[in-house]
This record gives C-alpha cells, structure tokens and sequence, in this order.
C-alpha cells in the first residue's frame, strides 16, 4: 500500500528543477536505503545548468563545477564509483573520472539513463532509437545489438541478480516497452507487464523482485520473476513516475508532485 510521503522538504535552490542525482559507492554503505547521506546531483534554472553535491543530507548543497562538455539535459547518472561517473545526456554519453572537473564524450545520441550494477560490474545505457550500450569500466563502450524495439526511446534498465536478467523499458510512439536480456539475447516482455502505456521507470526492488511504472501512473510489480507473473495497479494522479527507489519493504515513487512511499 502507497501513501504520500509528507516530511522535511529538501530544498537547495528554490529554482532549481533536479533532473538526476548520483550517490557516492564510497560514502553510502546501501545508497537504495539511505539516499540522504551524500550524493551529487544536477539540473536546470532557467536555461542555465547548475550542478551541486551534498554531505548533509541535501539540508544545503555547495555549487561543484559542472562537466565541460554537457550542454544539453542530464537526464540520469550513474553511481559514482571512487571519483568516476557517467552522465546520460541529450547529447551523448559523457563519462568523467575525476569528479567533473574534466569530461570526454563517449557515445553520440540521446540517451535516458545509465546504471552501474556492482553485482556485474559493469554499466549499462540506454536511450532513443533503441539504443542500448554497456560498459565494464565507463570508458570503454560495446553497444547490445538485435535489439527488438529499433525506434524506442528506452528509458530504463535494471538488473536482477536472481534471474541474471537485464530488464529495459521505454516507449516506442506512446505505446510501451519491455524487454528482458539474458546471455546478450533480447526478449519482447511487453504482452506479460500487462502495462498499456509508455514505460518510464524500471527498479529491482529485491533479488527477483522487479517493478515498473509507466507515463500515467500505471504499475506492474513482480515478486518472483523466474516463477511468477505480474501484478497490475494504477498509482497517483496519472503523471509521469520519475523515480523508484528503496526496496521491497520500504518503496519510494515520485508521481507528479506526489512522492510516495510503500512500508
């Protein structure tokens, strides 16, 4: 069960709209469940791209040097690991391995997300025209081919320890995506989510344990995804779901301008 989340509101720049915040590996002992204790994170006021990082639980935040090369939307990055992070940007795949101050582009396009999986070591990105690419240091980049969506806009990607599967979503002209890989081979999951719309957002909530959330609000929830099928509910106001975080006890959702929390 959902409920909106109401407590301290973390507020940094009153003009400040964050598209994506990156957690320190070396800081945070489980980054899914205490988020607050440092991290990195970006966005825009006005046209202008501002980037901050945190130690204080994002009660106030110091201005960092934004990377070079980003001219465009940081629309997610990875973890840091040590000193080394990968923005996914408008304009390609951006990776630094000194904390910013320096960048170099890696992969041209649009891209949505990037992940770090530690379970695997390696990240993976993806973003539009299907565009699906991994990594196991951040600077060198193989792009997953066969992919079953070639005009996607992909959104997301996470992975599951239990099944050794990488879950993609995305929305392919508003109508949804999903796909699981195993051993480099790309399987259309869509007719099983059970999900009508395009899909925004993926999350392992748990080993086996993996839930999705569209456009408008709806979900798709699976416990046990080698031995179980998924679950469908609606949550919110039909607004975009722009983040999951937590775990299978303890679920964070930002819908709209509601967060919400399942405990």
């Amino acid at each position: 069960k959902y409920r909106p989340l109401i407590g301290r509101k973390v507020q940094v720049d009153t003009g400040l709209t964050v598209y994506s915040i990156g957690f320190r590996r070396d800081a945070c002992v489980d980054c899914n469940l205490t988020p607050e204790r440092s991290g990195f994170y970006g966005g825009f006021e006005g046209v202008d791209l501002k980037f901050y990082k945190t130690d204080d639980g994002f009660a106030t935040g110091q201005s960092a040097a934004p990377f070079p090369l980003v001219g465009g939307l940081i629309e997610r990055m990875s973890e840091w690991i040590g000193d080394t992070v990968v923005p996914a940007t408008d304009n390609g795949l951006i990776v630094s391995v000194d904390g910013g101050t320096s960048d170099e582009l890696m992969v041209n396009g649009v891209f949505r997300a990037v992940r770090y999986f530690q379970d695997i070591r390696t990240f993976y990105a993806v973003g539009d025209s299907g565009a699906i690419y991994r990594s196991f240091n951040g600077l060198n980049w193989q792009v997953v081919t066969n992919t079953v969506f070639p005009d996607a806009a992909l959104y997301d990607v996470a992975y599951d320890p239990a099944s050794e599967q990488v879950f993609i979503v995305g929305d392919d002209a508003g109508a949804p995506v999903a796909m699981s890989l195993y051993e480099d081979a790309l399987n259309d999951i869509t007719a099983d989510v059970g999900i009508t719309e395009g899909i925004q957002r993926v999350k392992m909530l748990a080993p086996g344990h993996i839930l999705i959330a569209s456009i408008g609000g709806q979900m798709a929830e699976n416990c046990d995804v080698i031995k179980s099928g998924w679950t469908n509910f609606t949550l919110g106001n039909g607004s975009d779901t722009n983040v999951i975080l937590g775990d299978r006890y303890r679920t964070f959702v930002s819908n709209g301008n509601k967060l919400w929390v399942r405990t």
